[in-house]
């Protein structure tokens, strides 16, 4: 789909990837950057309080979320919900964003959403008053450490699988939780050897779910 083209068919001059990376090459650097962060997280909804979030070593010209979505609103990069409480990116954008940063050895992009998401996930998944801030982030959580852990990058990516396995449990979704606790627990393995206190606390987790 992203790829195809055929003149006599379409009524448009070029392939959907072509068009989408015609608006991505249009946009300022911190709507860039920021659409190219976005890429990795799920397709469901984003709270825009995650925006409030800060980035560890964000240049300051990219301090400003807000005008940064309010860029990509522009190009139809994103849509936002009516209540303005949410937004999205639709998966074939954040496809073509994907892409566009096959060349990048040190996964930049990829390191600060895995880091952003993990700094707003945060309160004790088992006590349902931190529900209100992690349920809508858990499945953005799943995502960025899912691509973090396809590209081996170890940490905080146990962190947010732990984290996201603790919630499912609490919630009785024990088949969705159990392959997250245990790939926490491989990965931990393989960085800190079977006697660290990680790896502990993570078949702790495994043994209560």
């Amino acid at each position: 789909v992203l790829a195809w083209y055929d003149g006599d068919l379409m009524d448009y001059p070029k392939s959907v990837a072509i068009t989408w990376q015609t608006s991505f090459d249009q946009l300022s650097e911190p709507a860039r950057r920021l659409l190219q962060r976005l890429a990795w997280l799920a397709a469901e909804p984003i709270p825009e309080s995650l925006l409030a979030v800060p980035i560890a070593g964000l240049e300051a010209s990219e301090a400003d979320p807000e005008a940064a979505l309010a860029e990509l609103k522009s190009y139809s990069l994103v849509s936002r919900s009516a209540n303005a409480d949410y937004f999205s990116v639709h998966r074939l954008v954040q496809e073509v964003t994907r892409r566009g940063q096959r060349d990048d050895s040190a996964h930049g992009p990829l390191v600060e959403a895995l880091n952003w998401v993990n700094e707003a996930f945060v309160g004790d998944p088992l006590d349902v008053r931190n529900w209100a801030v992690l349920d809508p982030l858990a499945a953005h959580a799943r995502a960025v450490a899912a691509c973090a852990d396809g590209v081996g990058i170890p940490d905080p990516t146990t962190r947010l699988l732990n984290y996201v396995g603790l919630l499912l449990n609490q919630k009785a979704l024990y088949a969705e939780a159990e392959p997250l606790m245990r790939r926490a627990l491989a990965i931990d393995e393989a960085s800190f050897g079977t006697d660290h206190p990680r790896v502990a606390s993570d078949l702790n987790n495994l043994a209560a779910l």
